[in-house]
């Protein structure tokens, strides 16, 4: 998971797009009533008609307490209004709402009565999973509680896409309180400290174990307490790699020097650990490029000010400029090295 991206980026469960839930709604032109001239009165009304009512469904859909009026439904679709509703909180119009702790709080029980009944059909799980990430949003402390009491349950199977997604919603959560007092902060950490520890004998369900681990060092990195770096030391020595290297970003964005190792590991190029637990080729390569560049940002985070003692760090930079890697790779290698030369962002 790149750093600093919104841990929502990644979706385990891959959804059908919101849009294709409904045919496109266009205006009708003035071609369009040209030809409709000769039909019937009656047979117009009810075409006006029905494009008045995609209409009202499509504007629906930009209202927050509409899409849960609709999610409240619990039919089929259900899981694509929690969709749409994580995406729409995403977005900087719906500011005013994420504080709302009466809107989050009915949002928690709903989610809180769904886990309950703990239903294994796949649009039920799509359904808690995307619900999770829309809580995630919110600016309020209402939510913690329903969160955490997501990442505490014991799950396994298609239950653990939701418990990643709720690790996920924590991050995105304590990211955006930014610095402003956390009450809940030791509890929080408590949770992803257990959730980081999570695994299985289960050759069938291990990725998805490897996954919560992965997750859970990321918000840990987010979170930053000491118990937080504490536990991602010894996440560095964890056998899922995409494990190691969020625990070494975390500590990295901290300016914790027992990032050094981990940021070594993910800046070499012949490294084949960083794509070691991919398939295809192409899985393979994006793999790579996406562990260099995380590797770079987590250095920039790092560098500064520590310049004289990580001299091996910065040859390891140094070498991916002129390595065998992608353009971007290089360019963003070269770019670094400039801004600690005391120039800007380079071209």
């Amino acid at each position: 998971m790149p750093p600093e991206a919104n841990p929502q980026n990644r979706e385990s469960v891959a959804p059908r797009r919101a849009e294709d839930a409904l045919p496109p709604v266009e205006p009708p032109n003035a071609g369009f009533i040209v030809q409709l001239f000769f039909i019937p009165l009656l047979i117009v009304s009810i075409i006006v008609g029905i494009w008045l009512m995609f209409s009202w469904i499509a504007q629906a859909g930009s209202n927050p307490r509409s899409l849960v009026a609709e999610m409240r439904k619990n039919n089929d679709a259900s899981w694509q209004r929690a969709f749409e509703l994580a995406n729409l909180l995403r977005n900087s119009a719906t500011e005013s709402i994420k504080d709302d702790a009466e809107f989050a709080k009915e949002l928690c029980d709903f989610l809180e009565a769904e886990m309950k009944q703990a239903s294994k059909v796949e649009h039920k799980v799509k359904l808690r999973v995307f619900l999770c990430r829309a809580i995630g949003q919110f600016h309020t402390d209402v939510v913690v509680p329903t969160l955490l009491r997501v990442i505490t349950t014991p799950a396994e199977g298609s239950e653990l896409e939701v418990q990643i997604s709720a690790v996920e919603a924590i991050a995105v959560f304590v990211h955006e309180r930014g610095s402003q007092p956390l009450a809940q902060r030791d509890e929080i950490v408590a949770a992803l400290t257990e959730a980081s520890r999570s695994s299985t004998e289960n050759a069938d369900q291990r990725r998805l174990f490897d996954e919560l681990r992965s997750r859970a060092a990321f918000a840990l990195g987010v979170t930053g307490s000491d118990a937080a770096l504490n536990r991602l030391q010894e996440l560095l020595d964890d056998s899922y790699p995409n494990t190691r290297f969020n625990a070494t970003t975390g500590l990295a964005r901290h300016g914790d020097p027992r990032a050094v190792p981990g940021l070594l590991e993910m800046l070499d190029p012949d490294n084949v650990a960083l794509s070691a637990d991919e398939v295809s080729d192409s899985e393979k390569a994006n793999k790579r490029v996406w562990v260099l560049q995380n590797g770079i940002y987590a250095t920039q985070k790092y560098l500064p000010g520590r310049e004289s003692e990580s001299q091996s760090l910065i040859e390891a930079v140094e070498k991916l400029t002129s390595a065998d890697v992608p353009d971007s790779v290089q360019l963003e290698a070269k770019n670094l090295l400039f801004s600690l030369r005391g120039g800007e962002s380079g071209k």
